[in-house]
């Protein structure tokens, strides 16, 4: 499949492509740390919802410039992979759990998705087919992701479609707005941030974390920032060596 064109151009002011990856991976380092060490305050526990928009979104931006999503798409399963076993000690005690599975099978699953409606949109040229693609594409995932017992479940895989989307729209922010907006309404959950003001503990739905995520992502300036193999090594090396060094954690902890 040809490369296509990237809609989005580049501005002299912002963040570039590595700055959002550290603030994700930063993001989730801490978020693991609460949740499975007990390491750092509860607002770490609810940071997942800031680090994956923000993978999210660098997925669907990476596809859009790969020049071969094929094996862009099997590099991640290849990590996903590498990642599972030590996941699953992780969240199970056992190095074999078929309850659950990596948040990069999640984003996998996701890249799949948007690799099917782009190539119905290629192929069709067809405006009609295609948001007829995108929709049941959406719905499609928003199934999967309960179905296959993935990490940050059916929003996960949704949330990649529209950041995909969203590219190739007139009002990407204000569609991203809407989305998150109403995920935060929409969205049932057993975990709420508690933010004290004024001596007053407000509770907000957990989703609301992923706001500041969403100004991350406005203020990208479509840049890529350094770019070399040994860096993109590291940055698909991080998950699997967070894990594991957590789960080794977890064993000596026993």
């Amino acid at each position: 499949m040809a490369k296509q064109q990237v809609r989005k151009t580049e501005q002299s002011f912002g963040i570039n492509s590595l700055v959002l990856r550290l603030i994700a991976i930063l993001a989730t380092i801490a978020y693991y740390l609460r949740i499975h060490l007990n390491i750092g305050p509860e607002l770490f526990g609810h940071l997942n919802w800031l680090a994956f928009p923000i993978f999210a979104f660098m997925l669907a931006e990476g596809f859009e410039n790969s020049s071969d999503r094929y094996l862009y798409l099997r590099r991640i399963l290849i990590f996903a992979l590498i990642s599972e076993i030590p996941f699953n000690y992780v969240v199970s005690g056992s190095f074999l759990n078929t309850e659950s599975q990596n948040v990069l099978f999640t984003l996998l699953a996701g890249g799949i998705c948007i690799y099917l409606a782009e190539t119905v949109r290629l192929e069709t040229n067809n405006l009609f087919l295609t948001i007829l693609s995108e929709v049941l594409l959406c719905l499609l995932a928003y199934k999967a992701g309960s179905l296959l017992s993935l990490e940050m479940a059916s929003y996960g895989i949704l949330m990649v479609m529209i950041f995909y989307i969203a590219e190739k729209i007139t009002y990407p922010k204000l569609f991203m707005l809407l989305f998150f907006g109403s995920l935060s309404f929409v969205m049932k959950t057993d975990n709420h941030l508690i933010i004290s003001f004024l001596g007053i503990n407000l509770a907000f739905n957990e989703v609301a974390t992923s706001i500041p995520a969403m100004l991350c992502i406005w203020l990208y300036n479509g840049r890529r920032g350094p770019n070399s193999n040994g860096l993109k090594l590291a940055f698909y090396l991080f998950y699997p060596l967070l894990l594991t060094a957590i789960a080794i954690a977890k064993l000596s902890l026993a």
